[in-house]
This record gives C-alpha cells, sequence and structure tokens, in this order.
C-alpha cells in the first residue's frame, strides 16, 4: 500500500487570516476544532466566494476602461473585444455587468466593424442562455439579428427579431421595474454612469426589431423605415457611436422584359427582398402565435399543418431547397462583394441562369430581362424569398 502523497496547501496571508477570523463568531470549546463546525465551514466558503468575487470585479473594471480608452482612440475592434471579456470575467452580480454587454451590442449594431463569425457565436451564447437576464438576451436577440441582416441573411435576422419581441414583451412587472447602470448625457461631464429603469429600454428594442421587420417585410412606409433607423442611431449614439448603415436595393430591368410584364417583375423582385413571420404563407392570416418555419428552406411560415400541406402543393414543392441551393429562374441579391464594382453589385436583385459557370463555386446570373450574364462566387449569393 503506497500512501497518498501530502495535499500541497498555500498558506493564507496576514489580511486573509484577519479577514476570517473577523468574520466568524466566536466558538465554544467544544466546536474548536482545526476545521470548526459546519456552519464555521460554510461562512469560509461564503467568504471566498465573496473575495473571489470582488477579484473578478475589479479586473472587470479595468477591461470596461480599456474599453472606454479603446472607444476614445478609434480602435473599436479592441474596444468590442474588452466590452466582451469584462461581461465574461465579471460575477454575476456586478452593477455594471449589463454597461458592459450594451456596449458589445452596440458596437455589433453599428459600423465601426465588420463582426466576426465569434462576435455572433458570442451573441447567440448569450440570447440561448436561459440563466441570462431577460434584458440581456433581448439585447443580443436584436444584436444578432441586425448583424446577420447586414451580412445578407436575412432569413435568419428576422427570427432572430422575432425572438427579440416575444422575450421583451414577455417580460414581467418585476424584470422591467429593476434598473441598470448605464451613461447619460451628464455622463460625460462626470462620468458617472445613471440607474436607467429596464422597461423603456425593452420596449425601444421591441419598437426597433417591430419596425426592422416591418421594412424587412415589404409593410413598412418610408417614414416607418426612417423612423426605425433614427431610433437605432439613438441608442448608439448613447455610447458616441456611428450611425447605423441601411443597405439600398437595387432593381434593374433588362431589354427583354416586355412592357407588360415590368409590374409583375418589380413585384416578384420586390418579393425576393421581404421575409416573413408575420403572417402565414398559406391562408394569409396574421401570426396569433409564433408561426412554423419551413425546415428545409426556411423561407417560408405556416400556422398548422394543413396550411404547410396545400401551400406544398400549391407550388412551394417546387420553390423549396436547402440553404445554399440555386435553380435556374432563382432571384437572389448580392452581398458582401469587396472591390472597384461593390457598390454597384452589392444588394442587386439578379436571376440565376442555366448555364454552367467556368469558375468553381460561382454561378452565373444576370438582371431580370438582361442580355449579359456574369459569375458571381456562390457565397456571395443569397436567395430571395421565394413567390409560393
Amino acid at each position: 500500500h503506497c500512501p497518498r502523497p501530502p495535499t500541497r496547501v498555500r498558506e493564507a496571508s496576514c489580511d486573509e487570516r484577519v479577514a476570517a477570523s473577523d468574520a466568524l463568531p466566536r466558538t465554544t470549546a467544544l466546536s474548536r476544532g482545526r476545521l470548526g463546525t459546519a456552519a464555521d465551514r460554510a461562512r469560509r466558503r461564503r467568504l471566498l466566494r465573496a473575495i473571489q468575487s470582488m477579484a473578478q470585479d475589479q479586473r472587470a473594471q479595468r477591461t470596461l476602461m480599456d474599453a472606454g480608452m479603446s472607444a476614445a482612440q478609434g480602435d473599436w475592434r479592441r474596444c468590442a473585444d474588452s466590452y466582451l471579456a469584462a461581461y465574461r470575467g465579471c460575477s454575476r452580480r456586478w452593477s455594471c455587468k449589463y454597461n458592459c454587454w450594451s456596449g458589445f451590442t452596440s458596437v455589433m449594431s453599428e459600423d465601426r466593424i465588420a463582426p466576426t463569425d465569434a462576435d455572433v457565436k458570442a451573441l447567440k451564447r448569450v440570447a440561448e442562455d436561459d440563466a441570462a437576464p431577460t434584458l440581456d438576451r433581448a439585447k443580443a436577440m436584436f444584436a444578432r439579428g441586425y448583424v446577420l441582416k447586414n451580412r445578407g441573411d436575412r432569413a435568419r435576422a428576422a427570427r432572430s427579431y422575432h425572438a427579440c419581441v416575444e422575450t421583451a414583451s414577455g417580460a414581467s412587472a418585476a424584470v422591467r421595474e429593476r434598473t441598470v447602470l448605464l451613461p447619460n448625457a451628464q455622463t460625460q461631464r462626470d462620468g458617472r454612469l445613471r440607474p436607467t429603469a429596464v422597461g423603456p429600454i425593452l420596449d425601444d428594442l421591441i419598437a426597433t426589431a417591430s419596425g426592422n421587420l416591418r421594412a424587412m417585410e415589404g409593410q413598412a412606409s418610408p417614414e416607418e423605415r426612417a423612423a426605425a433607423v433614427e431610433r437605432l442611431n439613438e441608442q448608439t449614439a448613447r455610447l458616441g457611436f456611428g450611425r447605423a448603415p441601411a443597405p439600398t436595393w437595387q432593381f434593374r430591368l433588362g431589354p427583354r422584359v416586355a412592357p407588360g410584364d415590368v409590374e409583375a417583375v418589380k413585384a416578384r423582385m420586390e418579393r425576393a427582398t421581404t421575409v416573413g413571420g408575420s403572417t402565414c404563407d398559406g391562408c394569409g392570416k396574421a401570426a396569433v402565435a409564433r408561426l412554423k418555419i419551413c425546415s428545409r428552406c426556411k423561407l417560408a411560415y405556416y400556422c398548422s399543418p394543413t396550411c404547410q400541406t396545400t401551400a406544398w402543393k400549391d407550388g412551394h414543392k417546387n420553390a423549396c431547397r436547402k440553404r445554399g441551393e440555386f435553380k435556374a429562374g432563382d432571384l437572389v441579391y448580392i452581398e458582401g462583394m469587396a472591390g472597384e464594382h461593390a457598390d454597384f453589385l452589392n444588394w442587386s436583385v439578379v436571376e440565376i441562369q442555366a448555364e454552367p459557370a467556368l469558375d468553381a463555386g460561382c454561378r452565373v446570373i444576370r438582371i431580370p430581362g438582361g442580355d449579359k450574364g456574369m459569375e458571381i462566387p456562390e457565397a456571395h449569393l443569397r436567395r430571395g424569398r421565394p413567390p409560393a
């Protein structure tokens, strides 16, 4: 039998011993063991956790200050990383925790940097964390929807916006009455954060996400779209960030479109730029609860299996395919192109052609009715919402 090696225990410092002795009550002669009573050990554990939490929050405070300095210097990538590190590294009850998350999501919701896949995963992780505060989750869902929309993934963006509205609308009265520390106009003068009620923040998220959804669904007027962008600009301006970019759709028709077909082709192109989720694509009724999404294409929504079956027979069978699959005649839009002609190509609605591309991973596209085609990498093509 081999004896167990002795456990190496770090000797407590003088300050730690004094703090522990002050926090624990005097014990009787019967309970003066080397480890003390169970209550004494529980108090020691609580004290140790409190010390660890204070150390965590002190490190997070320094990281939060670094985020502010990085923003002042224009280093927005480091600013976002510092906000996220502070949010992840602080204790659960730190008073500035939401301020860190608000800073990170605000950087994601404006055009200072191009969010990375790791940023999107960080947003998704908080959005799906049931243990996270309601405000943090709703903010993550909104920022993720915004990032996905700017990346051209409008279908997933719409689902994230819908989840934001549902989560924020379901907040209890107790949650809405809570406060979080955020900067305001006076912060620039004295550097102090001010308590801000959670309820109005949730209402802003609901209004902005709903306005973005209406614009993406093609239901918003130009005034409503402008108001939605302005609300987002007001939110990002609170932290001194830039204005939000807004893509401009480009509808171009070729000479082969007959004069009598112009309106029909334009209507089809406009539908390709919209998303579903508010009305059933089968019966057309407005959604009362969250609609079921087509598990294959994730572009169609239905209120019941009956509507889904009917729509499948009426034409969705021919239009439904997996993400990244294209067929001749599909309307797609271009996003994420860089280079000399990026402004001309991005957000253009074009049509997939049957002729094969010379380069692997590309597809031949043309504007509807056009007589000239060009090759575009499939990674920069997003399928629009099908007509059925």
